[in-house]
């Protein structure tokens, strides 16, 4: 997979935390360096301060810095002041920069206010745990209201009922990520790793693994259309009831490409579950991706893809093409469809392995689901990448 690196230079003042800070001191966008808890809180509050430190700010951090008691309670317990403005928050690496929960308490790191904009990059937020009464246990790592960008940062080891790592109804976009955490009582089965309520989700050069409770979720709040676009990524491993790595219940867009889907488990879509449930419209969009080795517990369900439509509202339709299909476990169909929308899953133009699908040991879809023509050659894309292009 390619990675791409972007340097940004930025004029800004330095901000020692020895300065007393006054309006006629400083009224300019600033760069703080922290090296403790109570620095990198200060300098968020400082930062949120308009008046005197307008524009966007940029926080360097060092080292690890562990949290054992929460700053706030907006939307549940915080480590760290809301973000109200637009900060940039930095480390050194992955591996050498930390922001971490330590002790019983529950809390999560952040939380980003609809007027708030939080850039994180070169860190790695772990062991945050959303707390709170039950309308406040969501976003294990991040609660966002605004917009989050994340660059070449990394989500370990959260926990949350809803949304693991992040619990989103802005705006998201991640790249160079790696997101992980374990399995734990305290997680929703179809919480996702990312919840998506409303707004938006870009994903790019990005690993989604081993979640406990499902790679994406996008559920819908009934009054918007959460709109979801992927590329270069995998998404490898997650378990859920519904959908191991993407799971839309009620209304969105996914558009996928150059992705992998690769060894997810659930009880019903294996890697992707696309069930109207209510009112709403599900599009999605899938293109020279990998789709291999999934596996749903129900045999009759959809290792790979499971769609669903209701009598009333048969609005969900998947264009699947110029992918790999291979290696699903279910029989009698690795893609389902369940429903009264017939021919709306056009899943042409794929390669099933010689002989197209259901020939020999093949993967296979319901009768009710377009799959011909077929590729009749195997992708020659480069050594490894099956149908992905990068």
């Amino acid at each position: 997979m390619k990675t791409f690196r972007i340097l940004v230079i930025t004029l800004v003042v330095v901000v020692s935390f020895a300065t007393t800070f006054t309006p006629s001191q400083q009224v300019s966008a600033a760069t703080f360096t922290v090296t403790t808890p109570a620095q990198l809180i200060a300098a968020i509050n400082n930062a949120n301060n308009e008046t005197l430190y307008p524009g966007q700010d940029t926080i360097y951090i060092s080292g690890t810095l562990s949290f054992s008691t929460s700053n706030n309670t907006s939307n549940g317990p915080n480590a760290l002041p809301v973000i109200t403005s637009d900060v940039v928050i930095g480390g050194s690496g992955q591996t050498t920069t930390f922001i971490t929960r330590t002790g019983t308490n529950k809390f999560r790191f952040f939380k980003v206010a609809s007027s708030g904009k939080l850039t994180l990059r070169r860190l790695t937020l772990s062991n945050g745990n959303a707390g709170g009464s039950f309308s406040d246990i969501s976003g294990g790592a991040v609660w966002n209201d605004g917009t989050l960008v994340i660059q070449s940062a990394d989500f370990r080891d959260n926990r949350a009922d809803y949304g693991g790592a992040i619990w989103s109804r802005g705006s998201v976009s991640i790249s160079q990520a790696y997101s992980s955490f374990p399995p734990a009582f305290e997680n929703n089965s179809n919480g996702g790793a990312i919840r998506i309520v409303s707004g938006n989700l870009n994903i790019s050069d990005t690993f989604i693994t081993s979640n406990s409770s499902g790679g994406i979720s996008v559920v819908s709040d009934f009054t918007s259309n959460p709109q979801v676009t992927i590329a270069r990524s995998s998404i490898s491993q997650n378990t859920s009831t519904l959908g191991g790595a993407i799971y839309i219940p009620i209304s969105g867009r996914l558009t996928v490409s150059d992705t992998t889907f690769d060894r997810n488990l659930a009880g019903s879509g294996g890697a992707i579950y696309l069930a109207n449930e209510g009112s709403g419209i599900i599009t999605a969009s899938i293109t020279y991706s990998n789709i291999q080795r999934n596996t749903s517990t129900d045999s009759l369900v959809g290792a790979a893809i499971f769609t669903k439509a209701n009598t009333s509202n048969p609005a969900v339709t998947l264009e699947l093409n110029n992918s790999c299909i291979l290696g699903n476990s279910s029989q009698p169909y690795d893609i389902m469809h369940d429903g009264p929308a017939e021919y709306l899953i056009d899943a042409t133009n794929n390669w099933w392995g010689a002989g197209g699908p259901g020939s020999g040991s093949n993967d296979n879809a319901a009768p009710q689901i377009l799959v011909a023509p077929w590729k009749t050659s195997s992708p020659s894309n480069g050594p490894g990448l099956g149908c992905r292009r990068s």
